[in-house]
């Protein structure tokens, strides 16, 4: 599942904190948070327009599809629903799982894909966006308060 992946590395600073179990349960607190925020900005921003491709027609129906760079267009909800994440220790995967196109969207193709007719699929990087949206909204300061949460 691994398409985005952020990992807290220990530096020198971290051995003037007093409780480092406690500051340590407060990155796993803010790397929840994360995971959980990437997973819900890729996911609203798979089903909410706009979307600036073209309109074709699917089983007699009209469907505008995404632009490259946009966030997919949702046309079955695949997706949508399975885009997650998973936090363990110092590290948060963010991805989705069980979607055979997926990572074609973000453009990590196995040469097999490189010579298929995704070749020509210009990348649709969801869970990039969601990152660059999550990290805009001042991510400093809800590492800060997760920790000094857990310090007290």
């Amino acid at each position: 599942m691994t398409y985005f992946k952020v990992t807290i590395k220990q530096d020198a600073g971290m051995g003037r904190v007093t409780n480092e179990k406690l500051f340590y349960r407060g990155i796993q607190s803010f790397n929840s948070s994360f995971g959980k925020d990437m997973a819900n900005v890729a996911r609203e921003g798979i089903a909410n327009p706009p979307k600036s491709g073209r309109i074709y027609s699917h089983n007699g129906r009209k469907h505008r599809a995404s632009a490259p760079m946009q966030y997919p267009a949702n046309r079955s909800g695949l997706l949508r629903r399975r885009t997650t994440f998973k936090s363990s220790g110092l590290q948060v995967e963010v991805g989705t799982i069980g979607v055979a196109y997926a990572p074609m969207l973000q453009q990590f193709k196995t040469a097999q894909q490189r010579t298929s007719s995704w070749s020509r699929l210009a990348p649709r990087p969801y869970i990039t966006l969601a990152h660059d949206t999550v990290v805009k909204n001042n991510i400093s300061a809800k590492m800060i308060s997760s920790v000094e949460a857990e310090i007290g």
